[in-house]
């Protein structure tokens, strides 16, 4: 897995292991100007846009970088193609770095626009449940 806005490289191991979680993944809806989390904050989920984009921004209050839903949302309707596009491409990933490494986040996200985000939300103890019964694939998804 990699740093939001990165190109992101997960193998099949990982790919394997995300879709298994992806059981416990629950579905949410983001309001427009809502804060996902603040700096400083421990990470409680790790977030997943399918639908809208979220804002990360600097101490100062500038945006650092936008993070989009996936690109070609000709058939996102459909959920099972947003749970491929999903697994396939990694895209839209919020706070996975305080998630896995334990961390608190370095910068606050916040829904952008005007339009509700759509997104999938995996809890802390979900994942933790998750690495316990598959250790092997715990550096798998750790070091991407």
């Amino acid at each position: 897995m990699t740093i939001v806005g990165a190109k992101t490289i997960l193998n099949a191991r990982a790919a394997r292991f995300v879709q298994l979680m992806m059981q416990d993944m629950h579905f949410v809806w983001i309001a427009p100007g809502e804060t996902l989390f603040a700096s400083g904050e421990a990470a409680r989920h790790l977030t997943f846009v399918l639908a809208g984009s979220v804002d990360i921004f600097s101490d100062h209050g500038a945006v650092l970088r936008e993070v989009h839903a996936f690109k070609d949302d000709r058939q996102l309707h459909k959920t099972w193609t947003r749970i491929q596009k999903l697994q396939s491409l990694f895209q839209g990933v919020l706070g996975e770095v305080a998630f896995i490494m334990d961390t608190p986040h370095t910068h606050p996200a916040k829904a952008h626009g005007t339009d509700t985000v759509e997104a999938l939300q995996l809890t802390k103890p979900d994942y933790r449940r998750w690495r316990e019964m598959y250790p092997s694939e715990r550096a798998t998804v750790e070091d991407n």
